[in-house]
C-alpha cells in the first residue's frame, strides 16, 4: 500500500502538539522508529540522509513545520522512499511547502483538530463534571451543555478552556502565583515574552526570549528559581522552555497584564526589533503588525487596540506607506463600526497599492471593502437606491477576488443585508439581490467541490447554508404573494 504522509492542523490552543506528542510515542511503542525534529539549528538535512541510507522504515515528526522550508525542500529534492512525515502547524494556509509536496507527488493527508466531534463533546462534558469546572453552568442539564459547546464556543476545546479560565476562583489562583514575577519589572516583561513566544508560534529558546524581552533574566537561577517559574514551566533537555498550554499563556496576556502594559510593551518590542532580519524577530514583527493576531492579545478592547495601530506607524515609519498597515489599520476601524474612518485607511491602502509593482494583489483591500460596503448597506439611515447602490458594489467587488474560503467570509454577511434591508428597496432591486445570492450560491458550492484536504472551508460552508436560506425563503415569500 502507497504510503501517506500526515499533516496535523488545529488552532491556538486545541490539542495540536499534546495530540502529536500522543501520537509519536503510540508510534514508537508499536515498534516504529520514531524521530523528532528538536534542534532546529542543527544539520537536519544531513540527517535526513543517515536515515534514507539506513534502509529501514522511520517517521519524522515536525510541529510548527512551516517553519522548516529548507528542509521541506531538500526531501522534495531527495524523495527518500523508506521515510513518512507526521508534520503539524496551526495553519494550513502557512504552510507553503504544501504546494510543493504535491507537485512531487507527494500524497498528505490533512487532519485537523479544531473541531470536537459529538461523541469528544459528550467526553468533555463528563470530564469538567467530574472536576467540578462548569461553575455557572454546573446546574445545567448536558443537553444544554453540549449545546453551549457547540454554538457559544464552536466547538473548540480552546475556547472551552479560556472561558474556565476566566472563572474568579482560577483566575485569582493563577494571579496569586505569578505575583512575585510581576512584582519585578525585568521578570515580568520575560514573562510576557514567552506568553508571546508561546501564543504565536515561536520556539521558545532562551537567547529568543532574552532578544525579545530586551534583558537577559531568562538565564538567571532568580528567576528560574521562583516558585512561579517552576509551576508554570518546565526547562527542556536542549534548553527550550516547555510552557504549561498556549491558551494559558494567551490567558496570562489577556487577563493579568493591563491592556496599557501590552500596548506598551509591544509597541516597545516592534520599535526594537523594526528591520531585524532574525528569523523570531521577523515572524514576531509580522504577527504584530496583523489586527486578528493583535486582537488576540486585547480581545474588545477597542480603545486600545486603536492606540495600538495608530502609535505603530510612528514607531515603524516605512508602515505609512504600505497597504498592509492601511488595510490592518481599517479592520481595527471596522471591529467596532467606524466606517467613515475605515473608509479613510482603506483609500489610504488603495493609494499606496498603486505605488507597488504591477502584480501587487488587492484581494486582502478589496475584501474589506466589500466588508464596509455591506456594513453600511445595513445602515438603518441609507434610502433604498442607496442600499441597493452599496450592496452592489460590495457584491462586485467579491465576485472579482478569488473564489475561496476568505472570500465567503463576507459573503456571509450577505444575511444581515437580508434581514435588515431587503424588503426596504423596490421589486427590481430584490431581484438583482436574489440573483446576486443565487450566483454567489453556485459559486460557493464550486468552490467547495473544487477545495482540496488541505484548504478551510468553513466560511464557505456556511455561506452554502445562509445564501440557500436566503433564496428559499424569497421563493417561498413570492410563492405566498402568488396565492393571495
Amino acid at each position: 500500500m502507497k504510503k501517506k504522509h500526515v499533516f496535523i492542523q488545529s488552532d491556538l490552543g486545541n490539542g495540536k502538539s499534546v495530540f502529536l506528542s500522543q501520537v509519536s510515542a503510540q508510534l514508537a511503542l508499536n515498534g516504529y522508529n520514531v524521530w523528532e525534529m528538536t534542534d532546529f539549528e542543527g544539520h537536519a538535512c544531513k540527517d535526513l540522509d543517515i536515515l534514507a541510507q539506513n534502509g529501514e522504515h522511520h517517521i519524522i515528526v515536525i510541529d510548527e513545520v512551516s517553519d522548516q522550508g529548507d528542509f521541506l525542500d531538500y526531501y522534495t529534492a531527495t524523495l527518500p522512499n523508506n521515510i513518512t512525515l507526521l508534520l503539524s502547524d496551526r495553519s494550513v494556509s502557512s504552510f507553503s511547502n504544501i504546494e510543493e509536496l504535491s507537485k512531487c507527488g507527494i500524497e498528505l493527508r490533512v487532519l485537523s483538530l479544531d473541531k470536537l466531534s459529538d461523541d469528544e463533546i459528550g467526553e468533555l462534558i463528563v470530564i469538567l463534571d467530574d472536576q467540578n469546572l462548569w461553575k455557572r453552568y454546573a446546574t445545567w442539564s448536558k443537553e444544554r451543555k453540549n449545546t453551549l459547546i457547540r454554538e457559544t464556543y464552536n466547538s473548540q476545546l480552546a475556547n472551552v478552556l479560556l472561558e474556565l479560565l476566566k472563572s474568579p476562583d482560577i483566575k485569582g489562583r493563577i494571579s496569586s502565583l505569578i505575583d512575585e514575577l510581576l512584582r519585578n519589572d525585568r521578570h515580568k516583561k520575560t514573562l510576557l515574552s514567552i506568553a508571546l513566544c508561546d501564543v504565536f508560534g515561536i520556539r521558545k529558546e532562551p537567547s529568543n526570549i532574552s532578544d525579545i524581552a530586551g534583558n537577559e533574566d531568562i538565564f538567571t537561577a532568580k528567576l528560574r528559581g521562583t516558585n512561579a517559574f517552576k509551576s508554570l514551566f518546565l526547562v527542556n533537555a536542549d534548553s527550550t522552555i516547555v510552557t504549561k498550554s498556549s491558551i494559558l499563556s494567551l490567558f496570562i496576556i489577556n487577563s493579568l497584564f493591563t491592556e496599557n502594559y501590552v500596548v506598551e510593551h509591544c509597541l516597545e518590542i516592534m520599535s526594537r526589533i523594526d528591520h531585524r532580519d532574525e528569523y523570531h524577530f521577523k515572524r514576531l514583527h509580522s504577527k504584530l503588525r496583523t489586527f486578528h493576531n493583535v486582537e488576540k492579545l486585547l480581545p474588545q478592547k477597542q480603545s486600545h487596540l486603536n492606540n495600538y495601530f495608530a502609535e505603530l506607524k510612528r514607531r515603524c515609519t516605512w508602515l505609512r506607506q504600505h497597504p498592509h498597515y492601511w488595510v490592518q489599520y481599517a479592520m481595527c476601524r471596522l471591529s467596532f463600526g467606524d466606517i467613515l474612518q475605515a473608509q479613510e485607511h482603506l483609500t489610504s491602502a488603495y493609494d499606496f497599492a498603486t505605488k507597488r509593482p504591477k502584480d501587487y494583489h488587492t484581494d486582502n483591500i478589496d475584501t474589506q471593502q466589500a466588508r464596509l460596503f455591506l456594513m453600511a448597506a445595513c445602515d438603518g439611515s441609507k434610502s433604498p437606491s442607496e442600499i441597493a447602490i452599496i450592496f452592489d458594489k460590495a457584491h462586485r467587488l467579491l465576485s472579482n477576488v478569488k473564489n475561496d474560503n476568505h472570500r465567503f467570509r463576507q459573503v456571509v454577511k450577505y444575511e444581515e443585508v437580508y434581514q435588515k434591508s431587503y424588503f426596504k428597496i423596490n421589486r427590481g432591486q430584490q431581484a438583482n439581490f436574489e440573483h446576486a445570492c443565487k450566483a454567489m450560491l453556485e459559486n460557493a458550492i464550486e468552490a467547495r467541490n473544487s477545495s482540496t484536504a488541505a484548504e478551510r472551508t468553513n466560511n464557505i460552508e456556511k455561506s452554502i447554508i445562509v445564501l440557500t436560506e436566503i433564496t428559499e425563503s424569497i421563493k417561498e415569500k413570492r410563492e405566498i404573494k402568488k396565492k393571495r
